[in-house]
């Protein structure tokens, strides 16, 4: 997947799209980095996920930076009914973890 984007100094360059699928349209504003891409000739650039008009890729779990994906944090429900984040944080004496254990 590659884009033809005019930049602000009026040059033309192809650009490469990183990731899975794509919300690209014509006449939409990207942010560019170099980094050619050996497979494809002439492509000396790469388009940046998550910035301006392109969307990052929200199903990525592993390499969210890459691809412009923040992490959400997971909600656990402990046995109290309380809601937790799972970050670690203390609610009545017990420690809610990711996996939905509680240790206390």
């Amino acid at each position: 997947k590659v884009a033809k984007v005019k930049l602000t100094n009026n040059y033309s360059v192809i650009c490469y799209i990183p990731g899975i699928g794509h919300n690209l349209q014509e006449h939409s504003i990207v942010l560019i980095r170099g980094g050619r891409v050996q497979d494809l000739p002439g492509v000396k650039y790469h388009i940046t996920r998550g910035k301006y008009d392109l969307l990052g890729i929200s199903s990525r779990k592993n390499s969210r930076s890459k691809y412009g994906n923040k992490k959400t944090p997971n909600l656990v429900e402990n046995g109290d009914g309380c809601i937790g984040c799972c970050c670690g944080t203390r609610r009545g004496g017990k420690e809610v973890l990711a996996s939905g254990s509680v240790f206390g």
